[in-house]
Order: structure tokens, then C-alpha cells, then sequence
């Protein structure tokens, strides 16, 4: 996608599904990968409280959940699968197993167990 394309759709999502939206999503489909350190950095960094409740709260909780109910109840279900599998390696990278790609939600009691 173009840069007159990538700017169109973040503006887009930006007004219709909020800045937190937007922004991930733009991060997530970047024509370039994205640097591991500084993209850690970018979600993990303290902000400001001002900023924080207005990233949470734009747009309002029920129009987020009309418009994403509604994608998905008249979405067909190949474009859904595409869009969630057609991501980059470059951006499972980021946060994934470095040698594997795994992910696991295994709550491990220290060091040793794996």
C-alpha cells in the first residue's frame, strides 16, 4: 500500500476506531520492520494521564462495540482469516520465541521449569 493509502486508512480508523486502533494497526502492517527495542519501548513507556483516559475512552465503548460486532457478524469468514494470518514474520518477531516463534500463556513458579 502506498503512502497516500497507508495515510487514508490511519485517518480513517483514527476518527472511526480511535487512536489506540489506528496506531496499532498502522504499526502492525508497516512496509518496514519495526526495530524489536523501540517498539517495546514505544507501548511500554509511561504516558501522561490525560493522554492515557483519552486513548481509553475515544471513541465511546458502545460505538467500538457496534462497529466491531457488525464487522464481524457480516464479515465472511476467509477475509477475517486473512487478515489475522496475513501478518508479517517481521511482526510476530517482536514478541515471540526468537528460535521457534512460539507463544505460550504457561505460568511458570521460576527459572528452571520451561
Amino acid at each position: 500500500m502506498n503512502i497516500f493509502g497507508r495515510s487514508t486508512r490511519f485517518t480513517s480508523e483514527l476518527i472511526d476506531l480511535g487512536p489506540l486502533y489506528a496506531i496499532a494497526n498502522d504499526r502492525i502492517h508497516s512496509p518496514v520492520p519495526l526495530d524489536p527495542a523501540e517498539n517495546w519501548q514505544f507501548w511500554t513507556d509511561p504516558k501522561p494521564d490525560w493522554l492515557i483516559s483519552s486513548l481509553k475512552n475515544y471513541p465511546p465503548a458502545t460505538k467500538r462495540e457496534s462497529y466491531f460486532l457488525q464487522r464481524m457478524l457480516t464479515r465472511d469468514h476467509a477475509s477475517g482469516i486473512e487478515e489475522h494470518y496475513d501478518v508479517s514474520n517481521d511482526f510476530y518477531a517482536l514478541f515471540l520465541d526468537t528460535q521457534y516463534r512460539f507463544s505460550t500463556c504457561a505460568d511458570f513458579l521460576n527459572d528452571a521449569e520451561t
